[in-house]
């Protein structure tokens, strides 16, 4: 198994915050493993929590030659994502360094991003991500919220904190 580490944060007026929700791991095809080569590991996601914190930590078995990840993300206060990766062998690993890929060929995705963002981008809606400057292993996501002020007809524009 590998574990893989999670940390997201969003920005915030003083720089940045961390940020939960939700995230399902799914395998994308039936899988045995050459320790125990007997079990068929049917493709059935199991949910994990990401705290208020950011943190988490969720144990993957490496993927095999013929099927990756599929890693469905909600509730960080951004639309909802679906991305696929390649978990390698053994140890631990930051999420933001796994291979994104397509999964029909498990070829790398042609953008450095994950697929996601670039869909979210494309969609107008204004989200991005970025490494944090100050701490390599955190995803800070960008987007903005607005309101209209009920005393004026000014339009108020901020940074909303992820959802729980």
């Amino acid at each position: 198994m590998t574990l893989v580490d999670f940390k997201f944060a969003v920005p915030t007026v003083l720089g940045k915050s961390p940020t939960g929700g939700g995230l399902i791991f799914t395998p994308t095809r039936r899988y045995s493993t050459s320790a125990d080569p007997e079990t068929v590991v049917l493709p059935k996601g199991f949910p994990a929590r990401v705290p208020a914190s950011g943190l988490a930590s969720v144990d993957l078995e490496p993927n095999g030659l013929d099927w990756c990840w599929e890693i469905k993300g909600s509730g960080f206060g951004i639309p909802a994502w679906t991305e696929y990766v390649l978990v390698p062998e053994g140890g631990a690993v930051p999420y933001k360094e796994l291979a994104r890929v397509d999964p029909k060929t498990l070829e790398p995705s042609a953008a450095p991003d994950p697929a996601w963002w670039a869909a979210l981008e494309q969609a107008g809606l204004g989200v991005h991500a970025t490494v944090d400057p100050d701490d390599p292993d955190v995803l800070v996501l960008h987007y903005q919220s607005w309101q209209t002020d009920p005393a004026d007809d000014l339009i108020l524009i901020m940074p909303i904190q992820g959802a729980q």
